[in-house]
């Protein structure tokens, strides 16, 4: 009767805990989009060469606040590119880009034409307000204004950009990592007790890299990240930096076709060592965003290879897929709208190739599913759809158009697929319906989707 007895008592416990563990999590405090959390599905024991998608695996979800870019009040969406804006696929703005927060005062009729404007296309939003030159007092004014006078609802801020650069290249020596962040935390307080549903992201610095050697150091050759993330990873909910990989010297300004090619395979080292970074300093996953990303951080344009270019655009296109493999929660391009420079995706009067990369992921899945590519330059990333559809996104950053295999477990690949198509003289065009088979063929410098129902 004992045994009996603990056997009951047994089952009984494991019912309980099982109970508990279903009950639903406790809500976010508004309504916007949390922070996922890093659930990478499981790698297959065999996986054969060529291009793999396991499609009956346990999938993650993908971040919306990955297609974002970057906008400010220099920038103008004029009346020739407004429609292209409305039908871009962006879901994510951050405001105000680059430099402008912090040399600037944001004015109130600023904020309010950045909320008209985000509504056009219904996305979230970050606001950065002024550090340098700033004070507690204006940012938790900015978020009063935003949040409780006007009933904005912002969730996402950041405070200040690119403190590492400040040094250098705005005059303020003072800004070394210790001032910069007690400077930071008293800046967030003073938001937080306006309104202390925010979400704080941090530290924006420029440049990260995989080696910690190659992270932006003060002054005193202190890791700005690292001791970012000491004094105040208990307040940081998104962790954030910038890159721009080239140029890699003055003297070369423009990089070269291998160049680019060659790049994007940085951040599947660059992503995992930085996470690996905020686990150790703060025994944390927090969520990671790029905040300023494009290929070269000088304003040139015109050139086969500068931002503006086509090739620019598949360079995106990969590493836009990299950081969805990634599980990367925010993503904002530099940046929206430039009709000199080559940054923008949208020039004066049309849209520039980069723009059709969010225009291509517009039919992609938010259920990410384990892919993986053993093919020297060439991309793959795979997702389903709420539809039920597998969406397989293949970018080949190569010269030549090539034959590979491809396999995707729990579909029949030779069955009919819809086939969206970006290359030279192709922008995110339907193809129409097509048979794929057991080899996918791939033009050159290309990114392909197809979407198997």
């Amino acid at each position: 009767m004992r045994r009996v007895a603990r056997f009951v008592l047994l089952i009984t416990l494991f019912l309980l805990i099982g109970c508990a563990s279903q009950q639903p999590a406790t809500p976010a405090p508004t309504e916007t989009i949390a922070p996922t959390a890093t659930a990478v599905p499981p790698t297959p024991t065999v996986i054969p060469p060529g291009l793999y998608v396991d499609a009956s695996a346990p999938s993650a979800p993908i971040s919306p606040l990955v297609y974002g870019t970057n906008y400010g009040p220099w920038l103008v969406v004029t009346v020739d590119v407004q429609d292209e804006f409305a039908e871009s696929g962006l879901t994510y703005l951050r405001f105000p880009g680059g430099r402008y927060g912090d040399t600037y005062d944001m004015k109130e009729y600023q904020i309010d034409q950045f909320m008209d404007l985000k509504a056009v296309i219904d996305a979230e939003v970050t606001i950065s307000v002024r550090l340098l030159g700033g004070s507690p007092e204006d940012a938790a004014e900015i978020v009063r204004y935003t949040n409780i006078e006007k009933g904005y609802g912002v969730t996402y801020w950041s405070i200040g950009n690119e403190p590492s650069l400040y040094s250098a290249l705005q005059n303020a020596p003072e800004w070394d990592t210790a001032f910069y962040n007690a400077q930071w935390r008293e800046f967030a307080e003073a938001m937080l007790a306006v309104d202390p549903d925010i979400q704080l992201l941090g530290p924006n610095i420029h440049q990260i890299a995989a080696d910690e050697n190659d992270r932006p150091k003060d002054d005193n050759g202190l890791d700005w990240l690292n001791e970012f993330l000491q004094v105040n990873g208990d307040m940081v909910d998104v962790v954030t930096f910038h890159r721009y990989p080239f140029p890699i010297s003055r003297t070369e300004p423009i990089p070269t076709f291998e160049q680019l090619r060659d790049n994007p395979p940085e951040w599947d080292t660059i992503i995992p060592a930085v996470r690996e970074t905020i686990r150790e300093i703060t025994g944390e996953d927090k969520p990671i965003g790029i905040m300023e990303i494009n290929s070269n951080y000088t304003d040139v344009s015109t050139f086969e290879y500068s931002p503006d270019g086509f090739y620019n655009a598949i360079w995106w296109g990969d590493v836009l897929g990299r950081f969805i493999n990634q599980e990367v929660e925010m993503v904002t391009h530099f940046a929206l709208q430039n009709k000199i420079s080559g940054w923008g995706m949208l020039g004066r009067t049309e849209p520039r190739p980069t723009y059709f990369v969010y225009r291509m992921y517009q039919n992609f899945g938010d259920e990410l599913l384990f892919s993986r590519s053993d093919q020297e330059y060439i991309s793959i990333v795979a997702a389903r759809r709420d539809d039920g559809a597998v969406t397989v996104m293949i970018i080949n950053r190569g010269a030549d158009a090539v034959e590979v295999p491809l396999e995707i477990v729990g579909v029949d690949t030779t069955q009919a697929s819809e086939v969206w198509r970006l290359e030279p003289d192709v922008f995110a065009d339907n193809l129409g319906v097509q048979t794929v088979g057991e080899r996918v063929e791939l033009p050159a410098t290309s990114m392909t989707l197809f979407v198997f129902p």
